[in-house]
């Protein structure tokens, strides 16, 4: 399941021009403006940087997805009240992140989709679908953070003139990313066959495997609108099903990244060079526990267990591996209340989970297999299988693709020891989401989505932080994140009667349910 990286130095390097100024862009309005946005590379070498685009940069990864998202689903705990959003507080710089780093891969996006139309010239067909695709991947994650945004006009300051973009409301654009894969499916076209396979950093040109990917992305998006919008949702939902998702772990849509500088996860950077940053965050509690068999679904320890996590000295030593050792680290607490030694708690494992290798991770066939067993236990996947057949599979598959970390393989005969302690029947929903919820680890964005969604993992729900300074009511859980300053002060077109509102970090956003409450298939 590697995949080659040989070009992968290449392209980062040959592109790194394009981006100069970018790490300054802080809103879509800005960055419609900046005026020396790409116009003239090749399009295949072009589009050869958006998937290194859209995954994370230290900067966002660290403060979005980290101490943000997978603190507020208890993946991950922090030994520093610094870390605001895993205390429910507010740091605008923390909650803005991903926001200010990533309207700039829009721009890039935009210029590739007004220079490669199939209209005008068939040998763009597949690189003008491929980048809608990962366009819709972008906004759909943006849009999940903050709630509305512009969607229709975002990226089009250059290539359309419109320098102020105007917002769209979830409702509005979910449909639309929906419409906008559809399309891009349609368009996919195996007999065209100009991009270099070395360009495309997610499937080498495999024309089935980006339908797959787009079916898969209708998939989860049709399964996000479940709770408020039922049909659309089982429309969408089937729709994929009938189309073609992932089938297996070679249909897995991620990016291989390389110990070189420059091109490194992200996320790796922070537990590999950061002391303070890497080592302020600790396995959680509440997911050790789930691992270990001390709460959750099963009372077996889970194989993952000691490949998601270790312990580490403070010096970055590791001190041990052993399953049984490890401890998690309870969320919430305050400075007063912090152990002495908060080395003896478990950390994300740094030869697997955390290199700077380690892969970005669009969409997993695992999660498909879990939204499949979400669909037959709505009855939205007749005559293909039961709930139980897809979510052992789904368990299976999670277990199984740790190979692309580097991790040994899993035993077949410990997947299926594991398997076999699960409860003999159908599973509940909160059983699905439940082991969706653990193979998203280090995917935050993903797992708080669901969270919102569902309300599940109970083993989450029930255990709110209640900082001091928390920006959420008592016993609530954030609900998005905030707008930007200045984007309020700079785009005329942000008002509260179009954006999501109030802008606080309380705020539900259209598709999740309300407070307390938990979804019911």
């Amino acid at each position: 399941m590697m995949r080659s990286t040989t070009s992968l130095l290449c392209v980062a390097l040959a592109f790194s021009f394009l981006m100069v100024g970018c790490d300054n862009v802080t809103s879509p309005t800005e960055m419609n403006e900046d005026p020396t946005a790409p116009t003239s590379m090749e399009p295949g070498l072009q589009f050869a940087e958006v998937p290194l685009g859209i995954t994370d940069t230290r900067f966002e990864g660290w403060r979005a997805n980290l101490i943000h998202a997978e603190c507020i689903t208890q993946h991950l705990a922090s030994t520093t009240t610094a870390w605001s959003g895993c205390y429910y507080t507010l740091n605008e710089g923390y909650n803005t992140a991903y926001w200010n780093r990533k309207w700039s891969s829009l721009r890039n996006i935009e210029d590739i989709l007004s220079k490669t139309d199939p209209q005008e010239n068939s040998e763009f067909t597949n690189i003008h679908a491929m980048t809608r695709i990962l366009r819709v991947f972008v906004m759909h994650r943006m849009t999940d953070l903050h709630g509305a945004v512009p969607y229709e006009q975002a990226g089009k300051g250059v290539t359309e003139e419109i320098e102020n973009p105007e917002y769209d409301a979830p409702s509005e654009i979910y449909p639309a990313m929906i419409e906008d894969l559809q399309e891009a499916r349609g368009q996919l076209d195996p007999s065209v066959s100009t991009l270099n396979p070395e360009r495309d950093l997610l499937f080498a040109g495999d024309i089935q495997k980006w339908q797959k990917f787009s079916n898969s992305m209708i998939l989860r998006l049709g399964m996000r609108m479940s709770e408020v919008a039922p049909d659309q949702a089982r429309a969408a939902v089937q729709d994929a099903l009938n189309s073609g998702v992932m089938e297996s772990n070679d249909d897995i849509a991620y990016v291989e990244h390389v110990e070189t500088n420059g091109d490194r996860w992200g996320v790796g950077e922070v537990f590999q060079d950061f002391g303070v940053g890497g080592h302020a965050f600790r396995v959680s509690k509440t997911l050790m526990d789930v691992l270990t068999g001390e709460a959750g679904v099963s009372s077996d320890m889970d194989p993952r267990t000691n490949i998601f996590a270790a312990q580490y000295a403070e010096d970055g030593s590791l001190t041990t591996e052993n399953p049984a050792s490890l401890e998690g680290f309870e969320n919430g607490l305050q400075s007063e209340e912090f152990p002495d030694n908060t080395f003896q708690f478990a950390q994300p494992h740094r030869s697997y989970m955390v290199q700077y290798s380690s892969p970005s991770l669009f969409q997993s066939y695992g999660e498909v297999k879990f939204l499949e067993a979400e669909a037959a236990l709505r009855g939205w996947h007749p005559g293909s299988g039961d709930a139980r057949q897809h979510y052992e599979e789904g368990i299976e598959a999670a277990m199984k693709h740790l190979t692309i970390y580097g991790a040994p393989e899993i035993a077949q005969s410990e997947i299926d020891d594991y398997l076999s302690s699960l409860p003999d029947r159908e599973p509940t929903l909160e059983e699905i989401i439940e082991q969706k919820w653990i193979a998203l680890f280090l995917n935050g964005y993903e797992a708080w989505a669901e969270f919102r969604r569902t309300g599940y993992p109970d083993e989450v729900r029930t255990n709110p932080v209640n900082a001091p300074a928390s920006e959420t009511p008592q016993d609530e859980f954030p609900g998005r994140l905030i707008y930007p300053t200045n984007e309020k002060q700079v785009n005329p077109n942000f008002t509260e009667d179009v954006t999501t509102s109030p802008d606080n970090m309380s705020t539900r956003l259209w598709w999740a349910r309300d407070p307390g409450e938990t979804a019911t298939p």
